[in-house]
């Protein structure tokens, strides 16, 4: 069973009455495996779960009707906000969350982002990017940053290459992870900080395993770790950084 074949299997066991745990199980993959092209199955149908070309996102078909509900949710969070009434959000994550409780097609973030330029809801100019504001480091361990990101195998196996740098010296401790839960980045970061010691500030930029999640509302598990240890923990982007100056380390295909 080729990855397509084994990719319409999954959806075809689910939508009868199976278990998404039971079939992945079967199919020996993860959870997320399967929520990723079920989502692009939602999307594009069958034509969905083939393979993309780099760039090349299956086509989406968004109804009319999607496309009003979303713009009505948006206008109703940007109303309720303004009257102090809600506080998670306005933007896109938050309107895919109301869209799964109505029980309606969720869109991908950046169509939802399409159709709410397009209505003239947001603005279409983008801001210059400059230097984000960030502590400065003097010395060895007094700012570290820390950093992740994916990388897929051949049949659609995720690695996570994370790393953290000392802002002082660039000395680097990295790990390839087989996940990104928040448990297994923060065993990362101890074992790691019982050899460098613990740093004064810890900067992070906004991936939901730093964060804690979509409530944001919430201390995540990093800023409660730091306050443990005395650490400050910033949560800002990382444009121009010591982490962000690894990536090119690495080609871009594996």
């Amino acid at each position: 069973m080729n990855e397509y074949e084994r990719r319409k299997e999954a959806i075809r066991r689910v939508l009868a009455g199976e278990t998404v745990s039971t079939v992945c199980h079967d199919l020996q993959r993860s959870r997320t495996w399967y929520y990723k092209w079920y989502h692009r199955y939602t999307q594009a149908g069958a034509a969905g779960l083939k393979d993309q070309r780099p760039g090349h996102p299956p086509p989406e078909k968004t109804s009319p009707e999607v496309r009003e509900l979303v713009r009505a949710i948006r206008e109703r969070l940007v109303r309720q906000a303004k009257a102090g009434q809600h506080h998670l959000g306005i933007g896109g994550k938050q309107i895919q969350h109301e869209l799964r409780e109505l029980g309606a097609p969720v869109v991908s973030i950046s169509t939802i982002y399409r159709i709410l330029r397009q209505a003239g809801k947001i603005a279409t100019e983008r801001k210059p990017h400059g230097w984000c504001p960030r502590p400065t480091a003097t010395q060895t361990n007094q700012v570290q940053q820390l950093d992740l990101w994916p990388r897929v195998l051949g049949g659609g196996t995720y690695l996570y290459i994370v790393h953290i740098v000392d802002v002082a010296n660039w000395y680097v401790w990295g790990r390839v992870l087989s996940d990104k839960r928040t448990d297994t980045l923060i065993r990362f970061l101890v074992t790691t900080w019982q050899h460098s010691g613990v740093p004064q500030y810890l900067q992070l930029d906004n991936e939901m395993s730093f964060t804690g999640g979509r409530w944001f509302s919430r201390l995540g598990r990093f800023i409660r770790l730091g306050l443990l240890l005395g650490t400050e923990v910033w949560f800002n982007p990382f444009r121009h950084s010591r982490a962000q100056c690894l990536r090119g380390t690495l080609s871009r295909p594996m």
